[in-house]
Parts: C-alpha cells; structure tokens; sequence
C-alpha cells in the first residue's frame, strides 16, 4: 500500500489522523509520515490498518446532517402550499 492509497483508505473511512492513530496505537506524527511516504508501515501495522472501521460518530453525524437537510427541503414546500391554495 503506498502513501496515496493510505490517505485515500482513511479518508474514505471518514477519519482524521488523530484518530487513525488512536486505534493503532502510533502517533499522529507516525500517520502524517505514512501519509508522506517518509516512512512504510510494518506488515502488522498494514493489517491493522486495513482492518479499520468507519467512525461511528461520524456515521452518526453524517445521517443527522442529511435528516435536517431534508426537513428544510420540505419545509418550504409546505410554506408554498399554505400560501398558495388550490381552487
């Protein structure tokens, strides 16, 4: 896995690198420095690194952003309807 394909997997998990760190036991310098290409992961590094989970509280927070973004698109088209009654 090289440099691009390490960044690309965590910010597809939706995860910083503090918290990448976090769950490998590293610094957030030691994933800057993957990240960079500086320095290669060990292969028992890599395979807990493939083995990451999305963020849960991102999860959540990603599903609650799109619940209220629905409502205030639907919002308005109730206030169109009140204001503009059918014949």
């Amino acid at each position: 896995m090289n440099a691009s394909q390490v960044v690309a997997h965590r910010k597809s998990l939706k995860l910083t690198q503090r918290e990448v760190a976090e769950r490998l036991g590293v610094s957030q310098a030691a994933v800057a420095h993957y990240e960079s290409g500086r320095t290669e992961m060990t292969v028992a590094l890599l395979a807990k690194y493939k083995a990451l989970k999305p963020s849960e509280r991102r999860t959540r927070a990603v599903k609650a952003a799109k619940k209220v973004a629905a409502k205030k698109v639907a919002k308005p088209a109730k206030r169109a309807a009140k204001n503009n009654p059918k014949k």
